[in-house]
């Protein structure tokens, strides 16, 4: 890597496309949680839009800042608790979620398929998200269509077995499959799926506006080759931030398209800061609102600072 060329790349760079992609990333997240509080149902969540913004957006943060999907399970706690709904009901919000996200990420790979050649990792990808999709599909549907017919099951199932942790386990199933509700009418189904392909579609128009912004006139497919890469490549934990596995993602999605890899990398660090920066910096703000002992503790911390500056004065 020739680090000269990189810096030099970053500072010539277009800066008015980077900042209209963050700005369209910020507009994602609403997106997104529009769609997310519609799958409770017809009836729009009690939770107001923009505490379950900043809600998204800390959950965000964190899955962005901590393994194992900790981001995930805040927002189901937070957004359960501004509703006054049953966790099990905000856990099967966030399932729903995950399956049209699956069923998006899925339709762009295929779309992919069609104009350009895959890389050999997507090919193997491709296999594992139709056979997701496919197990996905069946799970959901089932739940949502015989809901019923499994509720009166775990009935049966709870008066044989008896015992306490049956009975709560079949109460969180039963609050879950009435969730599912949502998904037996098929305007909502398509509206659903059109949000969550719009969210993904806007992702890749947002990668293609970096590849502008660094002089990279490359077809729109590019910026799609590199959020499908991107995305799946970094979803299993890795570094913190996911820094440098990212950048090298970015690296390998443009090697199709003939770019070196001194401006790839360059362009994978500005789509790194257009993708990451404004879900930080707005989460930050809603796990202030969100978790009032962080916030007196920092009050506290700022509080005695400004003691200890004061003495030494």
């Amino acid at each position: 890597m020739s680090w000269a060329q990189v810096g030099g790349t970053l500072a010539a760079a277009d800066y008015e496309l980077v900042v209209l992609a963050a700005s369209i990333v910020v507009g994602v997240a609403a997106l997104r949680t529009w769609c997310w509080m519609r799958l409770y149902g017809p009836t729009p969540s009690p939770v107001p839009f923009s505490r379950a913004w900043g809600i998204l957006l800390a959950g965000q943060l964190l899955n962005f800042a901590v393994p194992a999907r900790s981001g995930d399970m805040a927002r189901v706690y937070l957004v359960s608790k501004a509703g006054s709904f049953p966790m099990a009901a905000a856990a099967t919000s966030l399932f729903i979620e995950k399956f049209f996200d699956l069923t998006s990420c899925l339709l762009i790979v295929l779309l992919i398929s069609v104009w350009v050649e895959l890389p050999a990792a997507l090919v193997r990808v491709r296999v594992g998200l139709v056979l997701a999709c496919l197990t996905l599909t069946f799970l959901v549907f089932v739940g949502a269509w015989r809901a019923e017919a499994v509720g009166r099951w775990l009935e049966r199932r709870e008066r044989l077995h008896g015992p306490a942790w049956w009975s709560r386990l079949a109460g969180v199933l039963e609050v879950g499959l009435q969730s599912l509700a949502v998904l037996r009418r098929w305007q909502w189904v398509l509206a659903l799926q059109i949000g969550y392909l719009t969210v993904w579609g806007s992702l890749g128009f947002t990668a293609h506006l970096v590849l502008l912004s660094v002089g990279l006139d490359l077809p729109l497919i590019a910026g799609f080759v590199v959020l499908a890469v991107t995305q799946l490549g970094s979803a299993v934990p890795s570094t913190p931030g996911k820094v440098g596995v990212f950048q090298y993602l970015s690296v390998l999605a443009l090697m199709p398209f003939g770019v070196s890899q001194d401006l790839a990398l360059t362009y994978g660090i500005l789509l790194y800061l257009v993708s990451y920066l404004p879900p930080v910096v707005m989460g930050s703000v809603g796990i202030w609102v969100e978790f009032p002992g962080l916030r007196e503790a920092g009050v506290i911390a700022a509080r005695d600072a400004t003691g200890v500056i004061d003495a030494r004065r």
